[in-house]
């Protein structure tokens, strides 16, 4: 009995005191001789699990009604950078999208500028009709360096 409550005490000081009290809480409807560490760790697990399910649904809603507009400046390499991190935490969490490049490209043909948006449509056209297979890294590097290019040339017409 005291390594079972010596186990348990390990897995709530291995939090941080905001989720030790969560913890703590679920803990509360187990019976008193049952509250080990193995049982507390199998309630935080599942806390941790459920909280996991929650951000894959919020991450999958927020890419499928992402606009270019939703970044300052409608900033392509903000959003690339955005949708970097969101596909490679659905990819950890085998949370996948049902057409990942259609999502992306119709994010980022969200633009105010209609050659870009032009450009963004032909990739994932070709793609999609097999001429030229692309995958979201590429799409978004090809958009980055379109979207650099546009701004250099803002510049020296600017200048000119």
């Amino acid at each position: 009995m005291e390594n079972s409550d010596w186990s348990a005490t390990k897995v709530l000081n291995s939090c941080e005191d905001e989720l030790r009290a969560k913890f703590v809480e679920d803990a509360a409807s187990v019976p008193s001789h049952l509250r080990t560490g193995p049982v507390l760790f199998k309630l935080m697990m599942m806390r941790i699990m459920f909280a996991s399910r929650e951000a894959v649904r919020s991450i999958k809603a927020k890419l499928e009604k992402l606009s270019l507009k939703d970044f300052d400046g409608e900033n392509v390499s903000n959003m690339a950078s955005w949708i970097q991190g969101a596909t490679r935490f659905l990819k950890a969490n085998d949370a996948m999208l049902y057409d990942e490049i259609g999502v992306v490209a119709r994010a980022l043909s969200t633009s105010s500028t209609v050659a870009y948006n032009q450009l963004v449509e032909m990739i994932y056209n070709n793609h999609r009709l097999g001429i030229r297979k692309t995958t979201v890294e590429n799409m978004l590097h090809h958009a980055v360096e379109d979207f650099i290019t546009r701004i250099g040339e803002r510049r020296v017409a600017g200048q000119g």
